[in-house]
């Protein structure tokens, strides 16, 4: 399905010599679920067009591109970070970004023209970036988890993380007085390698030398995330890639993603992707037996 299915009053028809305009949070994806804040849309879809199917479009408005499984194929600049893909497209960009084999998911955060407005201090690039900025990507983990945990006070710490994404993505994010420690990344990578483990702070703070207080606050400060937020996050990436890719049952992955139980990792799964492992599975799988009726 694509963007044009589920909303209209776009000003392109299919087989136009102009590319097709998406709106604010309009993707090429199945939604599965949605916060709105002012001038902002926080969304989390399943890919749901092959290839072939998505066109040339251009995004009317700006939004980052948060990659929370599958391998996105995009035209923007600079290069991706190692663990975590996250893109800035500015308003107006035209491309045709989508997913390997069509399969993955993906967090927007869209943001209207005139909350952009409001941010012109924040210096953000001009053309579409990858951020490789771990901070950046941190708080845009961040908002995903904040998405899937909703509360009475989300409202308030989604406005604080949507700034602090800004402020991180803009072209003067790195202040020279800021040294990021040395045992950081060693802390990040430990998180991202171990992810199936029963990690705990004491334990990352002592495989690096530092105390579990200055690593969480540190950590925080640079990494725009928990240690916490980074080790969930990681795992139900890695549990969403097992699910695309592997035909292994959802009691194995669970495991193989550090839940100690199916029901645990069920219920983590669909507060994050806004449905259950086996759903997510059968949409993947769907698609796939599309793809082979589809022409080149």
């Amino acid at each position: 399905m694509g963007p044009e299915d589920r909303k209209s009053g776009f000003p392109h028809a299919r087989g136009s010599r102009h590319p097709l305009l998406l709106t604010h949070d309009v993707f090429f994806g199945e939604l599965q679920s949605s916060r709105s804040l002012d001038g902002i849309t926080l969304s989390h879809r399943i890919a749901d067009s092959p290839p072939q199917e998505v066109e040339i479009h251009t995004h009317v408005e700006a939004h980052f591109v948060l990659v929370t499984s599958g391998r996105y194929v995009s035209s923007a600049r600079a290069t991706p970070n190692r663990g975590t893909t996250l893109v800035y497209n500015p308003p107006g960009t035209t491309h045709r970004d989508h997913f390997d084999q069509g399969k993955g998911s993906f967090f927007t955060i869209s943001v209207s023209i005139e909350r952009l407005a409001e941010s012109t201090a924040s210096e953000l690039p001009t053309v579409a970036v990858h951020l490789s900025n771990e901070s950046a990507c941190g708080f845009a983990r961040t908002l995903l988890m904040e998405c899937a945990r909703w509360n009475a006070s989300s409202l308030l710490k989604a406005e604080a993380l949507y700034s602090e994404l800004l402020a991180a993505a803009s072209h003067r994010s790195t202040p020279a007085h800021r040294s990021r420690p040395t045992w950081l990344r060693a802390a990040h990578e430990l998180i991202q390698d171990c992810y199936a483990e029963d990690l705990r702070i004491r334990q990352i703070a002592n495989s690096v030398g530092v105390h579990p207080t200055h690593l969480a606050r540190v950590f925080r400060s640079f990494l725009g995330c928990t240690p916490g937020d980074l080790l969930r996050a990681r795992r139900l990436e890695k549990a969403a890639e097992l699910l695309l890719s592997t035909d292994i049952s959802i009691a194995e992955i669970a495991l193989e993603s550090g839940y100690s139980d199916q029901a645990q990792f069920t219920k983590a799964f669909r507060q994050l992707y806004g449905t259950p492992p086996g759903s997510y599975r059968r949409l993947s799988v769907r698609h796939t037996a599309a793809r082979r009726d589809v022409a080149f």
